[in-house]
């Protein structure tokens, strides 16, 4: 009988090691998930900044190159354009347009918005698209609209409002530019950003939302150039701000006294400074 040769056998992984084995990966996916989220979001927190600072960048060459006038923060309402301030000054983005330039008030896409924000006056300025949204702001995965993240605010020749505070339609009417708020992150729940960012400088209650999914700030662009990422303070903001993003409908807030975050946007809001009684 021939002797046997002498085989080397593999041992192979029982099942209690295997799942030991899974349980351990699990274990540490759990413990660094947070941190890579945390990561991911930093760095999308990051280019918002870069792009709220392009974007007032791009709208101070406009004023340069038209004398100083500042570009439009509102948008034209279904059709309906005001020629003399189109010459004077031009919208910096345009409302939703179809391809053959039509203004929708309905049924448009992310792409009609995208098209709406081409044909606006600062786009010739900074020809990037992607600037003009937040990487963070998932309302286009959502609701497939809201593009746009960046609001102009209103002072910053908006609409004359006694509610809204005193317009400048100059640069060089804008006090100590900057501390004064230009570009700010805004969560329109009505589909898309579709005018200025609007304040009541008199009031303790906010009107337009500001961003909240960033966690617990925003980004902010100011007048003379500089961008500036601002923590909240006050729970109740953040809390009104979710409220609105989250639910898609249009409400101002209850009154939020000694909010320190209203209290300083307000300041901010204001071209001259002063909050007039």
């Amino acid at each position: 009988m021939k002797m046997m040769q002498n085989i080397k056998i593999k041992k192979a992984f029982t099942l209690v090691e295997l799942l030991v084995v899974i349980s351990i990966i699990a274990l540490l996916l759990a413990i660094l998930m947070p941190s890579l989220s945390k990561a991911r979001e930093q760095g999308r927190r990051v280019v918002c900044l870069s792009n709220t600072k392009q974007l007032s960048l791009a709208m101070m060459v406009y004023t340069e190159d038209n004398a100083g006038g500042l570009i439009l923060p509102r948008i034209i309402k279904d059709g309906v354009r005001d020629e003399d301030n189109v010459k004077k000054y031009g919208y910096w983005v345009f409302p939703p347009m179809d391809k053959y330039n039509n203004v929708l008030s309905s049924n448009y896409t992310v792409e009609d918005e995208k098209r709406g924000i081409q044909k606006g006056h600062l786009y010739k300025y900074l020809k990037n698209i992607g600037v003009y949204n937040c990487p963070s702001d998932k309302r286009v995965q959502t609701t497939k609209l809201g593009f746009r993240t960046f609001s102009i605010t209103n002072p910053m020749n908006g609409y004359e409002s006694d509610t809204w505070g005193d317009v400048v339609t100059k640069y060089n009417q804008i006090i100590r530019p900057g501390e004064r708020i230009w570009l700010v992150e805004e969560p329109d729940p009505r589909g898309y950003n579709k005018g200025s960012w609007a304040a009541n400088p008199r009031a303790t209650y906010w009107i337009d939302p500001l961003a909240s999914w960033h966690t617990g700030n925003c980004n902010f662009a100011f007048a003379d150039g500089h961008s500036m990422r601002y923590t909240y303070e006050d729970s109740r903001s953040t809390a009104f701000f979710k409220k609105l993003y989250e639910s898609g409908k249009y409400s101002n807030s209850d009154v939020q006294a000694d909010n320190k975050d209203l209290e300083f946007v307000v300041k901010a809001y204001n071209p001259d400074g002063v909050i007039k009684k």
